[in-house]
């Protein structure tokens, strides 16, 4: 088994995995086939069309839990205990061109490191706090989660500096400000 110490974290006996599954293409679960490791567990929580391929596969990999559409509360608690967070979006998709997955703040907040693929709507600023997947196919998304692991540690220092800034800086009142400038200066023309 594998286990992880990090600071105000207990050991761990597996590497959980989370992911939030919102209609993403059935290939991205295909990853698993690709890590051997019986030390991984993956848990996946959401609704979309490809649900049964879900359920079918945590049939038959017992590795895989899927856990459906949960209350908020429950995900957050899930999100927070895990290895690694995976948000399976990938930029192929038009409205990823113009819009900041909101999966990947609640990510940052829970401070656990974070895998995904680099969308255009992911401002460079954001690029210190995340792990971007390398290439597009299940075996690549595999290979940058075993390399994620393999550098866990770091891994969970970038996670801890994202939660302090998207706490510091992305929070509502921080948001409630900026919208009322633009507001003001918008009105002052």
């Amino acid at each position: 088994m594998y286990s992880i110490l990090t600071s105000d974290r207990i050991f761990c006996s597996k590497i959980k995995v989370v992911t939030l599954y919102s209609n993403t293409r059935t290939t991205f679960i295909n990853y698993i086939n690709y890590i051997q490791r019986k030390d991984i567990e993956y848990e996946l929580y959401g609704d979309g069309d490809y649900v049964s391929e879900i359920i079918k596969k945590s049939r038959s990999d017992p590795r895989v839990r899927y856990f459906g559409t949960k209350p908020n509360s429950q995900v957050i608690a899930a999100e927070e205990q895990a290895s690694i967070l995976i948000n399976p979006r990938r930029n192929d998709q038009l409205f990823s061109k113009y819009c900041f997955p909101s999966k990947i703040a609640e990510y940052l907040c829970c401070g656990r490191p974070i895998l995904c693929y680099k969308l255009d709507g992911i401002s460079p600023e954001y690029d210190k706090y995340l792990n971007y997947v390398v290439g597009d196919s299940p075996a690549e998304l595999a290979t940058s989660i075993l390399a994620l692991l393999d550098d866990l540690g770091n891994a969970e220092i970038k996670a801890d500096q994202g939660k302090e800034f998207i706490l510091k800086n992305r929070n509502y009142m921080v948001q409630g400000e900026k919208i009322c400038r633009f507001i003001q200066e918008v009105l002052s023309r």
